[in-house]
């Protein structure tokens, strides 16, 4: 049964105000997600999904508990019995687009990695939205050098402050020069990628990843990926899983550029 979207005065805040989308033709849906079939959920998915989206629905008490209720239906694919898509659910459920979804995560994510070094966490989803350009080990760093030097003037800190130390950090590595993305060769790359990236975007579905179980096992991924695609046989070293440009975006395996 397809649930009704509700929202709260709270939710329209917490989503920066996100214009109301229109709506997309269910024809338009089907035909970006191809022949992919609703699947049922088993009752305990069916006990969770509903416990993400109360957290959704209470009006986003906090960016960190709705991006990682987000994040929970996305990989465990608990949107499938009603959507065929990650980006289907997004839209008709809450009314976001797949990009808004993922900002929402992100910024959670980042904070779920803070809460590992620190008690004193972002208050604000746009302070955790500064950090998603670093890795994972410089946000904790770039976090305490923040807490240090703001000190008493901590609630006073602005997303702007911050994004600045994350371009200063950011240049010193040598990843940025005048505030864009540097790489030595990144002219030449811009001129021929932007082409193919161009015909990728338009066509993930046409082109396939391999999946090896040697190399899940490798790295101690066997168990994420039979929870991110319902696998239920072994993972070994015969394993082999196909899937497509556009699974892997859906799954969070890769992030779509903005």
């Amino acid at each position: 049964m397809k649930r009704q979207k509700a929202f709260s005065p709270d939710l329209l805040r917490d989503l920066h105000a996100e214009p109301t989308l229109k709506p997309v033709p269910t024809e338009e849906l089907d035909n970006a997600s191809g022949s992919r079939e609703l699947i049922p959920l088993t009752q305990n998915e069916e006990n969770r999904l509903t416990e993400c989206e109360q957290i959704i629905t209470n009006g986003l008490n906090t960016f960190m508990e709705v991006g990682q209720a987000l994040m929970e239906i996305r990989n465990r694919r608990l949107y499938r019995q009603d959507f065929k898509t990650f980006e289907a659910y997004a839209h008709q459920r809450w009314g976001i687009k797949r990009q808004r979804a993922y900002e929402l995560m992100g910024a959670s994510e980042v904070t779920r990695n803070l809460s590992e070094i620190s008690d004193i966490l972002p208050s604000k989803e746009s302070h955790a939205a500064s950090l998603l350009k670093l890795c994972p080990e410089d946000q904790q760093e770039l976090w305490k050098e923040v807490i240090q030097e703001s000190g008493e003037n901590f609630q006073k800190l602005t997303a702007s402050q911050i994004k600045r130390k994350v371009n200063e950090r950011l240049k010193r590595n040598g990843q940025v020069l005048n505030g864009q993305d540097f790489s030595p060769d990144k002219a030449w790359q811009d001129e021929a990628i932007k082409p193919l990236a161009r015909s990728i975007k338009k066509t993930p579905e046409s082109l396939f990843i391999s999946i090896s179980g040697t190399w899940l096992l490798q790295h101690n991924l066997d168990h994420v990926w039979r929870e991110l695609r319902g696998v239920t046989r072994t993972i070994d070293a015969n394993f082999t899983d196909i899937i497509t440009l556009g699974e892997a975006f859906e799954l969070g395996i890769l992030r779509p550029g903005k």
